[in-house]
């Protein structure tokens, strides 16, 4: 699994938290030159596109698809 392999996996209490947008630029130093495709329950969609905004990555390129069970 990508997400194991890339250390996207942790507990919840854990210290390091992969959407950071720091620990973002680490995992994919050149992130802002990348379109990202999100698709996820909306609190974690929401998340993760702010982090990926803080992380500089233009609006124009995060495009996302919630949905909800």
């Amino acid at each position: 699994m990508l997400s194991a392999a890339r250390g996207l996996l942790g507990r919840s209490d854990d210290a390091h938290d992969p959407l950071a947008p720091r620990s973002l630029l680490t995992l994919v130093p050149d992130l802002v030159e990348h379109d990202v495709y999100l698709c996820g329950p909306p609190g974690m969609s929401d998340a993760t596109r702010a982090a990926l905004l803080r992380a500089g990555v233009p609006a124009g390129r995060v495009h996302s698809e919630c949905f909800s069970f």
